[in-house]
């Protein structure tokens, strides 16, 4: 299966902001929760996935391709694990994938910093598995495909359950960011940011 945007300036840019500025320390767990559930089944299908990231993953966004299993990018892609701009920690898995995907340090100045890498900084640092052009990127990934086609579905699925069999801490993970996610949301930092980040984006009346 290929998770890819229907527009090649944006894979996904995350959460939806405006929502996020209503959102209330009621409403974040099960959010937060429902979020990982579903990006846990994603991570478990009993088929390969590959993410298609062709311009931007940002939070939420980098979130959802780190659930697939292999991360195929364009030359311009731009990916971010961006929440602490605005006061948030990562709620969809990010916590337990980006460490494991990059090594605890650079999960660490990704977080810290919220800085946005290009598609060869990204390779470099084990963030995603390959990067093409633009004009051969669906090429490649149509390679892939072949070449996972011609391999024993069977097989795939056992390997792929082997792998969610192993000791892992996705649930302890989900109930961190679940519980983290609620002193952000009433922190007066975080209302402050959100409110400046939507004053920003909205355009000035004459």
């Amino acid at each position: 299966m290929i998770v890819r945007s229907a527009v090649d300036k944006w894979f996904c840019a995350g959460a939806n902001i405006a929502v996020l500025q209503t959102t209330t320390e009621l409403s974040i767990g099960p959010w937060v929760r429902r979020g990982n559930e579903v990006f846990q089944k994603l991570a478990t299908l009993p088929i390969p996935t590959i993410a298609r990231v062709q311009g931007y993953a940002l939070g939420g966004g980098l979130e959802l391709a780190l659930a697939c299993d292999l991360i195929v990018a364009g030359e311009g892609a731009m990916l971010g694990q961006t929440e602490a701009k605005l006061g948030f920690i990562p709620g969809w898995g990010a916590s337990g994938r980006l460490p494991v995907r990059v090594g605890e340090s650079q999960a660490k100045r990704l977080f810290f910093t919220g800085a946005m890498v290009d598609a060869t900084s990204a390779l470099s640092m084990g963030l995603i598995d390959e990067v093409a052009s633009g004009e051969t990127l669906d090429e490649r990934i149509a390679d892939l495909v072949g070449a996972m086609e011609a391999n024993s579905p069977v097989a795939i699925a056992a390997f792929k359950r082997i792998l969610a069999s192993m000791p892992s801490d996705w649930r302890a993970v989900m109930e961190a960011e679940a519980n983290e996610s609620v002193d952000c949301v009433v922190a007066a930092d975080t209302q402050t940011r959100l409110h400046e980040f939507l004053n920003r984006r909205r355009p000035v009346k004459s």
